[in-house]
This record gives C-alpha cells, sequence and structure tokens, in this order.
C-alpha cells in the first residue's frame, strides 16, 4: 500500500499545481510544490496548499503519475 499512497500524495500535488497555474495563467511546467506551498519563481507568486484546495478539485486528476525518488 506504501506506492498506492505515494501515488496519491503525487497526483494531489500535481493538481494543487495545475490550479495554481489555471489561477496565474502560466504553464504547470514552471510552478514548483514545496513545504506546503505552490510557488512561481519567475513571478516570485506563491499560494499554500489551503488556498488551492477548492480549485485543485475542479481539476482532472493526472492518468500517469511520477513518483520521486523515495531518498
Amino acid at each position: 500500500s506504501h506506492e498506492y499512497v505515494r501515488k496519491g500524495g503525487a497526483a494531489a500535488r500535481m493538481m494543487l499545481v495545475q490550479a495554481a497555474a489555471n489561477d496565474w495563467k502560466v504553464p504547470a511546467s514552471e510552478c514548483s510544490a514545496e513545504n506546503g506551498v505552490v510557488t512561481h519563481k519567475a513571478s516570485g507568486r506563491s499560494l499554500r496548499y489551503g488556498q488551492l484546495a477548492a480549485a485543485a478539485t475542479k481539476v482532472e486528476a493526472p492518468k500517469d503519475v511520477p513518483l520521486k525518488d523515495p531518498k
């Protein structure tokens, strides 16, 4: 079940990043998520996960979720 939980977390993170990118009208690839915050470095904007939660529910869940190296 460990991998199942990791995939769920990764999917949620991707949806939060996409929600922020949609709000800022920038590509999601330009955004990063770390320590509960999504950031767009080029503009200096950032939003906490809690601020994005409602918008993230409207983002389609990714079908293929890449996982970070567990290290």
